[in-house]
């Protein structure tokens, strides 16, 4: 009679213990669907102001050039690198 006792307190631990981290697991998916929305919010609002028409034009992100010297103006030549 004791062990099935012991047994029976085990399994209602093991029980309230699953339902614990059920509940963990329930919370942790709705803290990742409240940041999926934010996040989305997030991206919607920087699109429309990168897209929202200013002054007639769209506003883009600026594109900035590549940081390499010109061969013209160096004394390069496209072929090789020495100077002329």
């Amino acid at each position: 009679m004791k062990l099935w006792n012991d047994d029976q307190q085990a399994q209602s631990t093991l029980a309230m213990a699953q339902v614990t981290t059920a509940r963990q697991r329930v919370n942790e998916a709705c803290a990742q669907a409240r940041n999926a929305e934010r996040e989305a919010e997030r991206q919607t609002s920087l699109r429309e102001r990168a897209l929202s028409p200013v002054r007639g034009r769209i506003r883009r992100a600026p594109r900035r050039k590549p940081n390499v010297p010109d061969a013209r103006g160096q004394g390069l030549t496209l072929r090789n690198s020495r100077r002329k």
